[in-house]
């Protein structure tokens, strides 16, 4: 565990990085995954209000869903944006979805559908601004 700067009067204590970056530069949550499921978690060092993802990937899979989760507490997560291609869906590989107006601590992208393809892989990468 790695206490934020603020640790000391945040009544959670200390905050859980699982992975580097403050939110304010771009840190990957999911890299190159072939199943479903959630990625790293990226904690932020105070609580951001835009939070973006952009998606990517590669073996022309015919659905990719990956959900934008967003936490206050490190440990639960809810869903704050969805990138959804293929299915009725309008996002291309390279897209960004992104929320404002609603403060975390730390985010993670959620693989939830990845269906069709040859061996296809997806990435997302998270930023953050106040």
């Amino acid at each position: 565990m790695v206490s934020f700067p603020n640790a000391q009067n945040n009544p959670l204590g200390a905050i859980p990085t699982y992975q580097g970056g403050v939110g304010t530069t771009p840190s990957t949550s999911l890299n190159a995954v072939t199943a479903t499921g959630a990625g790293t978690p990226v904690a932020f060092n105070s609580a951001l209000s835009k939070i973006g993802m952009q998606v990517s990937f590669t073996g022309s899979p015919t659905a990719v869903i990956v959900n934008l989760n967003g936490t206050l507490d490190g440990t639960n997560y809810f869903n704050l944006a969805q990138f959804k291609s293929g299915g009725g869906g309008t996002n291309s590989s390279g897209d960004i979805v992104f929320t404002s107006n609603t403060p975390v601590i730390g985010a993670l992208a959620n693989l939830t559908t990845l269906t069709g393809g040859t061996s296809p892989t997806v990435t997302a990468t998270i930023i953050g601004a106040p």
